[in-house]
C-alpha cells in the first residue's frame, strides 16, 4: 500500500521538479517562462517576424520549421521538421491558429495539454510563404 502511494506521488511531482531544474536545456530559443507552465493550452511570440511581410491566411502555402518538446520527457530529444503546409490544413489541428497572422521570420510556441501527462510544445518558425491564397503556382 504505501509503495503504491510513494510511486503515486513521484509520478505527480516528477514533472514539477523537471520543470523546474531542466527547462532551457532544450536548446529553446526562449525558456518557458511562469505563463506557459500552467495546465491551460498557451501561446506565446518568441521573436517577431518581418516588418515587411505580410500576415499569414488560411489557405496559405507556407514553409515552417516545428520544434517538438516536453519537459517531462527530458531524455528524448526535441523532435524537428521543415514542413510545407496550406495553413488551416495542419494535421495537428491547433497550430492552424498559431500560423495565422505570423509573419516571416516570427517564431511562436504554443503548449498543448495533453490529459494529465503535462504539456507538449510546438515552436513554429515562419520560414516563408510559398503562396498566398488564390495565387497560382507555376510547376
Amino acid at each position: 500500500m504505501h509503495l503504491r502511494v510513494l510511486f503515486h506521488l513521484l509520478f505527480l511531482l516528477t514533472p514539477i521538479f523537471q520543470l523546474l531544474f531542466h527547462v532551457g536545456t532544450f536548446g529553446l530559443i526562449v525558456d518557458l517562462d511562469e505563463s506557459e507552465l500552467g495546465e491551460e493550452t498557451s501561446l506565446r511570440v518568441l521573436k517577431l517576424g518581418c516588418v515587411d511581410s505580410h500576415p499569414v491566411k488560411v489557405g496559405d502555402l507556407v514553409k515552417i520549421k516545428l520544434v517538438a518538446f516536453s519537459p517531462i520527457a527530458k531524455s528524448h530529444p526535441p523532435g524537428e521538421t521543415i514542413q510545407e503546409v496550406v495553413v488551416g490544413n495542419h494535421s495537428i489541428v491547433p497550430l492552424n491558429d498559431v500560423l495565422v497572422g505570423m509573419k516571416v521570420g516570427e517564431v511562436r510556441r504554443q503548449g498543448i495539454p495533453i490529459m494529465t501527462f503535462g504539456k507538449i510544445y510546438y515552436e513554429v518558425h515562419l520560414l516563408s510563404v510559398i503562396k498566398t491564397k488564390g495565387e497560382h503556382l507555376e510547376l
